[in-house]
């Protein structure tokens, strides 16, 4: 058995997480390490898809000011809500994705952390993961606005 490097708690050898923290343990065994990057892979599809995501919601947006100035406030407030859920769509995977991947973790700070950590850096890799956030808030101020006119 060996020992995590930074909490010390005792560890499978074919570990490549700690369970008690959630760091990466190195020399982890091989099909973990692919495991590892199969995960890796799909946080960065997940992120990848934002584009697509962000231009459908852009739209939809568009389509729900339009509504709302010229047609009925209450059409173009149920458009930015759904502008809003699918510009969020990509976040909420990522997420499902790693806590379905790191289930073992048992250390809530840890698992906190690790998943703040890996939200950073696919925002700084991928612009369209960043933008789909700023998306969902403007479509949350349209939605609140006609709310508030209605």
């Amino acid at each position: 058995m060996k020992h995590c490097a930074k909490c010390g708690k005792e560890l499978l050898d074919e570990a490549v997480i700690c369970p008690g923290c959630g760091c990466a343990v190195e020399g982890g065994h091989a099909a973990q390490r692919g495991k590892t990057e199969d995960a890796m892979a799909g946080y960065e599809k997940a992120a990848r898809g934002a584009g697509i995501t962000n231009i459908i919601g852009f739209l939809l947006l568009a389509a729900g000011v339009v509504c709302g100035v010229f047609l009925h406030v209450a059409v173009g407030s149920a458009l930015c809500l759904i502008a809003e859920i699918i510009a969020l769509l990509a976040n909420t995977k990522v997420k499902k994705l790693f806590k379905s991947n790191n289930a073992s973790i048992t250390d809530k700070k840890a698992y906190q952390a690790a998943e703040k950590q890996l939200l950073k850096e696919l925002k700084a890799k991928y612009f369209a993961f960043k933008l789909s956030i700023v998306l969902a808030v403007v479509a949350l101020v349209g939605v609140i606005g006609f709310a508030l006119l209605i």
